[in-house]
């Protein structure tokens, strides 16, 4: 059995904002998804050179949500288990 790990940015809360219309972005939204030697190049420091927060909504605007208030990140781990059956013909 094969294990395959990355890491989601989610947001942990329901967040309502207006830009052109008031929208509700829901709890566990996923926001960006990172490879498992990515995201342990992450520091509080440095996490705003690899990852910027936002959900794009049209041409040129997009939604910023903070790192430290607004986002979770999740470990998302996904087993794949092959299994073969002899069939004669």
């Amino acid at each position: 059995m094969k294990e395959k790990i990355h890491y989601e940015a989610r947001l942990n809360r329901n967040i309502r904002r207006k830009l052109y219309s008031w929208t509700t972005y829901k709890k566990g939204t996923l926001i960006a998804k990172f490879e498992q030697k990515q995201f342990e190049k992450f520091t509080l420091k440095n996490i705003g050179n690899y990852f910027s927060p936002q959900i794009t909504i049209g041409h040129g605007s997009a939604e910023y949500f903070d790192v430290e208030k607004d986002i979770d990140f999740v470990k998302v781990i996904t087993y794949t288990k092959t299994k073969e059956k002899i069939v004669k013909l």
